[in-house]
């Protein structure tokens, strides 16, 4: 690793001045000589500081190809290089360039690149220098599991996961992600020898799901033979273009979306095929959303225009077979299901997900209901999460008790006191684990981490925790 980023060199020039000293284009310049090996460092910084001053330290790599007409394999370099300003940032006074472990992939941030932070809990773990760094690459006019948005999504950590996963775990048959999502946790592990369970309420993910990890056999060109007709369907007014239109999406996209959904359910020769279809009206349909990635609210500016674009979802049938898909309340399932690891990931505030994403549950499941108020949502209440309610520590305490595994892992991260009381976190720290030693003995690893929000949040001090347990044998 020190190798890859020159962190010897880069330690030598910044220990050579106070750190305090720098100006942040001499300190970035400094970064992008040593690091990424950049000819004319300086004025590249002066460009990178004046595009991106307040976030320069939270680049991606996308970013960086804007500027200067730079390469991906050069910008990779470049974002791995400006992960260490933000080290130097956040600890001034403790130069330590030692990484514990490293866990990443090319869609985290730059400081995700580099590392991430010690566990606050005194646990051992054995000192890596591994990388891992899984490029995906799409194809033309495909589209991966992880490309939508999505609160509370997992793909940035999901190299955190994987760590605690094989050091804490070992060797796995079988892996539950019983609040799936979007389903990236459970497809990080999705091997032709691990089966995996994974489970939403919610009918949009649960079509998803069934999409990417469900699927064993399609037929691929008959499905792109679909998508290329509806993607020549010219719109019509109906149900959806009444409802979401001038809002939510331009008239014209929404009464595509609208066509294009009444026509799936004529074309689709089974149901493994209509999923699929489905699957890629929804990423199509988040990505022209005027939204800022949630359906609580649309923008009071119109200014997402480009039009509905269906693409292929880019599937691994092969790694599917022996998968199981769920579409129920966590713990009613819990009860009938065994698995080595059961990861968990509840909601972890009175934000309900129904009310987030109505309107692609209402597109998915295409009752055409009765909606209402400004943000047109239909009725929700057989979609509440127990999670979301006072009952949440009840709700997680059956879980946990009815858990038939051999490893617990819970996602729930330390949200604070915030303005709004309903982003505050339903369940405490002391009841969880109160909960959790009950079942096993526990520990808990930490990393910093900045959540994709509803965007009012103004916390800094977010943190995203995995509260392990290893179950003790009856």
């Amino acid at each position: 690793m020190n190798e890859i980023i020159g962190i010897d060199k880069i330690e030598e020039k910044i220990l050579a001045k106070e750190i305090d000293s720098f100006s942040k284009v001499d300190l970035l310049a400094i970064l992008l000589e040593g690091g990424a090996k950049v000819k004319n460092a300086r004025k590249l910084s002066e460009q990178i500081i004046q595009a991106h001053d307040n976030d320069f330290l939270n680049l991606e790599v996308s970013d960086l190809t804007e500027i200067a007409g730079l390469g991906k394999t050069k910008a990779l370099q470049i974002v791995s290089a400006i992960a260490l300003v933000k080290k130097f940032y956040d600890d001034k006074d403790n130069l330590d360039f030692e990484i514990d472990y490293v866990a990443s992939n090319d869609q985290l941030t730059i400081f995700d690149l580099l590392g991430i932070d010690k566990p606050n809990c005194e646990i051992k773990i054995n000192k890596s220098k591994k990388v891992y760094y899984h490029k995906y690459k799409t194809k033309d006019n495909y589209f991966q599991l992880q490309n939508r948005r999505y609160l509370g999504n997992k793909f940035k950590l999901l190299g955190f996961i994987e760590d605690i996963v094989e050091a804490r775990c070992g060797e796995i048959n079988s892996f539950c992600d019983i609040f799936a999502g979007t389903g990236v946790v459970g497809e990080r592990f999705n091997r032709p020898e691990i089966k995996i369970l994974s489970n939403d309420f919610l009918h949009f993910n649960y079509i998803c799901l069934k999409t990417f990890i469900g699927t064993y056999y399609y037929d691929e060109v008959s499905v792109k033979n679909k998508i290329d007709y509806l993607n020549a369907l010219k719109g019509e007014e109906n149900y959806f273009s009444q409802y979401f239109s001038n809002t939510y999406f331009t008239f014209e996209n929404a009464k595509k979306i609208g066509t294009v959904r009444e026509e799936i359910n004529s074309i689709a020769e089974n149901e493994n095929e209509k999923n699929i279809l489905l699957c890629s009206l929804l990423y199509a349909v988040d990505k022209i959303a005027n939204t800022v990635g949630h359906y609580d609210a649309f923008r009071k500016k119109l200014d997402m225009t480009n039009s509905l674009k269906l693409l292929l979802p880019n599937i691994d049938s092969s790694h599917n077979i022996n998968n199981e898909i769920y579409k129920m309340d966590a713990n009613k399932l819990i009860r009938k299901i065994n698995c080595d690891v059961l990861y968990i990931d509840p909601p972890y505030n009175s934000r309900q997900y129904s009310d987030a994403y109505h309107l692609l549950e209402n597109l998915a499941k295409w009752e055409k209901p009765e909606v209402f108020g400004k943000a047109k949502k239909m009725d929700r209440s057989h979609i509440k999460s127990d999670y979301c309610l006072k009952s949440a520590l009840k709700a997680f305490a059956d879980l946990i008790e009815n858990a038939n595994c051999k490893h617990i892992l819970l996602s729930y991260n330390n949200t604070g006191d915030s303005r709004d009381g309903r982003s505050n976190a339903r369940m405490n720290d002391e009841d969880i684990l109160n909960i959790l030693q009950n079942k096993g003995e526990v520990e808990i690893f930490e990393r910093d981490y900045k959540a994709f929000t509803t965007g009012k949040s103004s916390d800094n001090d977010n943190a995203e925790r995995i509260f392990y347990c290893k179950v003790k044998e009856d």
